[in-house]
Order: C-alpha cells, then sequence, then structure tokens
C-alpha cells in the first residue's frame, strides 16, 4: 500500500516569504494575468494576495510581480524575470523533496 507524504517548504532571507500560498499566488497570476483574477481564482483575498506579495518582494529584495493599471481592458500583472526563476525553483526544490520523501517512506515504513 502507497503512503501518502505531504512535505512543507518555506524560503526566505530574513523571514519565510516563498512558501506554498506565494507559489499558488505567483501560479495564479501567471495563469491569469491579473492579481484580481489570482484572487478570484485562489479564494485568497485581494489585500491578502498584496501583502504575501510585498512580505516576498522586501524580503528578497526584488519586484516579483510587475502591474500596469488601466482596468480591465488595458491594465494587467506578469511575472517579472525574478519572479518567475524564484517561482521555478521553488516548484523544481518541492517536487525533489516530495519525490525523495516518498522515496523514504516506502523504503522505511513498512509496518
Amino acid at each position: 500500500m502507497k503512503m501518502l507524504v505531504e512535505t512543507r517548504l518555506r524560503i526566505g532571507k530574513k523571514c519565510f516569504s516563498v512558501g506554498k500560498g506565494v507559489r499558488e499566488i505567483l501560479d495564479a497570476i501567471d495563469e491569469h494575468k491579473s492579481i484580481k483574477k489570482a484572487s478570484e481564482a485562489t479564494g485568497i483575498s485581494y489585500p491578502k494576495i498584496i501583502r504575501k506579495l510585498k512580505t516576498f518582494e522586501n524580503d528578497l529584495g526584488f519586484d516579483a510581480v510587475v502591474s500596469e493599471k488601466g482596468g480591465s481592458q488595458h491594465g494587467g500583472s506578469q511575472l517579472t524575470e525574478k519572479g518567475r526563476a524564484v517561482l521555478e525553483l521553488y516548484r523544481e526544490i518541492e517536487n525533489e523533496i516530495v519525490d525523495f520523501a516518498q522515496k523514504l517512506v516506502q523504503e522505511r515504513f513498512k509496518f
């Protein structure tokens, strides 16, 4: 029987600013090209997304998202190059940790 494994990964310099929640937010902004639509898609309030992004950006020292004002027809948000790089690196590390943890559980959890 295959055991379920869940891991938690949080990364940061001065605080834990990158975790599952920020990954989910960045993924949604990347997909929807809008913080408002990312909020609707994730169920995370708009103000909370803004707070999490500010914490993330302040901790790492660069902008992860750029936004243009202009309403639904002309504005939008997108990941910066560094924001996308952090997202991809986080996802790679997260996947490797889950794979490793699953392997350990399968090898050692023999009850």
